[in-house]
């Protein structure tokens, strides 16, 4: 269980003794263990007063019902006053119920796409703890293919205007546009190869802690929202860094403490070798014509 503002995790915190609301220790945020979901039986709702344990049995995991009479102290408790702590798990992630990637809910297809970007650029480690059925490539790969487009649809626009007016000049700047729209238009495949290249890389020493390659990848497609800053002309390649850090912690978070280091490592080995690689050929390209 952690804030949702600021990730800091609030197990074993203390409700207030005056009856105020919790906060976050850390941001101050206001917060009620009823704000989680959590998985049943593997959270102890501890009784403040003598911290007797109770486990929540509803679909949500919390306490059916949510205010009773200890059993040991025979003092009135309400769930939000207990003190939580996982219980029979050795990761804290194990304990909550995964709330989905917002790409994969039932909303909008614009509030869907905002929403994971919003995640992929600011929250990338919540990633992982937001699946809860096995991997599905394809809806991945659409949302990065989609997000692709639409950040750099302004930055494509500015290349071909800019080079629009030379071209009723009489000049040879056709053959450029048409670089540029064939760029535009494959720059899904791009994305693909970069993503793949950094799950794979990453894969390698996470799949015996249970990163598999599929995962791995939409973890990296998930994490691309800092691609929506190839709107603005020229600023790719630090959108393309940021995006290979986020996709990296996210992996990270997809292993047991101790092990995400390597797999950061790997993950930038992938991501930015084989982004040598194509800038390369663009480069190349470009000078060739």
């Amino acid at each position: 269980m952690r804030c949702k503002t600021c990730d800091h995790i609030l197990w074993n915190h203390e409700p207030a003794r005056d009856g105020s609301p919790r906060l976050c220790s850390e941001c101050g945020t206001r917060y009620a263990p009823s704000d989680f979901d959590f998985v049943r039986g593997k959270v102890e709702f501890c009784c403040p007063h003598c911290r007797t344990a109770y486990f929540g049995t509803s679909p949500r995991g919390h306490l059916e019902p949510n205010a009773f009479m200890c059993a040991e102290c025979a003092q009135p408790i309400t769930m939000d006053e207990c003190v939580l702590r996982g219980y029979g798990v050795a990761d804290e992630r194990l304990a909550m119920l995964p709330t989905g990637v917002p790409w994969l809910s039932g909303h909008s297809w614009r509030r869907r796409w905002w929403a994971t970007v919003g995640i992929g650029m600011g929250r990338p480690n919540r990633l992982n703890g937001m699946f809860n059925s096995e991997p599905r490539l394809a809806d991945a790969a659409r949302f990065l293919a989609l997000h692709g487009w639409l950040s750099a649809a302004p930055t494509a626009v500015f290349f071909l205007l800019t080079m629009a007016w030379p071209l009723l000049n009489g000049s040879g700047a056709g053959i450029d546009m048409a670089v540029v729209a064939v760029f535009y238009v494959a720059m899904p495949l791009s994305l693909y190869l970069l993503a793949w290249s950094g799950a794979f890389a990453a894969s390698l020493v996470g799949r015996a802690h249970g990163l598999s390659a599929g995962r791995a990848f939409e973890l990296c497609a998930y994490s691309s929202g800092p691609l929506v800053f190839f709107c603005v002309p020229c600023v790719g390649g630090v959108a393309y860094v940021w995006w290979a850090i986020a996709a990296v912690v996210a992996m990270s978070e997809a292993v047991p403490l101790g092990k995400g280091v390597a797999v950061v490592m790997m993950g930038l080995l992938g991501f930015f070798f084989l982004g040598i690689v194509l800038i390369a050929f663009i480069v190349f390209s470009g000078f060739w014509w």
